[in-house]
């Protein structure tokens, strides 16, 4: 039995249970996988694809408090035993992983992208040399501990509903931190939701501006490849890629990306990709359903005036 635990921040509660793919990845050809899910004040009406869950009362445990919250995720640990925890590498899980694996004293691989039983070793992957490289970890110590990528894998349509286990735990220890004020951040547009993706690289990179014109023009968003972002012309909430976001929309316009592995990685079941380049041989055109081969810039500013055009000779008629 291969148990595996994944962490359940209800305010990402889907890509929490999309981490299951994970697990299944990881079993032995021999091995029945049994996934338990924890988190604070879920509900279990609205959990489903797991085993069992563990839904643990809140009311005494600070969820801003990763420190908190690991001490609690490992006194569980010492009761259960589980082979594997997998923690959905968000914001919260991004601090509470690490604090996890050393209060457990076990490694962590973060931000897997990946995970594959290969010669039947248990390895996770994940991307390295700033996204230039895949790494491939071989798992050998109990637990196997990871952070996971949101939006890469998928939950199967189970509609199982898990045993609930009510467990107590003696962790009473008060919390060091303090709620001040809240307050939202500035909305920023989710290209991992976007029908209609508009993207830059390299070959577009003074014009790049033009791309969020057409963007609006097409009811889209503006996406970029990993160069424009570390070359500071877009911001990292928008970059494609192994080590940006994984994007699944209608129409991926790409222009001027060349379509490298890390890039190509960051495309998930695209419905139609049209790739504009003035080298019709560029990797990303053997993927693509229609290649352009032209001056990026000059083709979005005449297929943006072309749009325009037609769309205002249907309000005419």
């Amino acid at each position: 039995m291969f148990k595996t635990l994944i962490f359940l921040d209800k305010n990402s509660l889907d890509k929490c249970l999309d981490l299951t793919e994970v697990a299944q990845k990881l079993r032995q050809e021999t091995e029945e996988v049994e996934i338990y899910g924890l988190g604070f004040d879920l509900g279990s009406p609205q959990v489903t694809g797991i085993d069992k869950l563990i839904d643990i009362d809140g009311a005494a445990v600070n969820l801003y408090d990763a420190g908190q919250v690991s001490a609690v995720l490992a006194e569980v640990q010492q009761q259960f035993r589980f082979d594997c925890i997998l923690i959905l590498a968000n914001s919260l899980g991004k601090m509470l992983a690490p604090r996890l694996a050393m209060k457990l004293k076990t490694g962590l691989t973060a931000e897997i992208t990946d995970a594959a039983l290969v010669k039947g070793e248990r390895h996770l992957i994940r991307p390295a040399f700033q996204g230039n490289r895949m790494a491939s970890i071989v798992c050998r110590t109990s637990p196997i501990m990871a952070s996971v990528r949101p939006d890469i894998f998928r939950k199967n349509d189970s509609d199982k509903v898990p045993e609930k286990l009510s467990i107590q735990t003696s962790y009473k220890e008060k919390s060091a931190l303090k709620v001040i004020a809240k307050s939202k951040s500035a909305s920023h547009a989710d290209i991992t939701k976007s029908k209609v993706l508009v993207s830059g690289g390299g070959g577009i990179e003074k014009d790049f501006a033009l791309l969020s014109v057409l963007s609006e023009t097409l009811n889209g968003e503006l996406a970029a490849s990993k160069k424009l972002v570390d070359a500071g012309v877009a911001l990292r909430d928008i970059q494609v890629g192994q080590s940006g976001k994984i994007v699944s929309p209608n129409l991926y316009m790409a222009f001027g990306i060349h379509g490298t592995v890390h890039h190509v990685a960051g495309l998930r079941e695209v419905k139609h990709i049209i790739s504009v380049n003035t080298n019709k041989l560029a990797p990303i055109s053997a993927l693509s359903t229609i290649v352009v081969e032209g001056d990026t810039a000059d083709f979005a500013q005449k297929l943006n005036k072309k749009i325009k055009e037609n769309a205002q000779g249907v309000k005419g008629n």
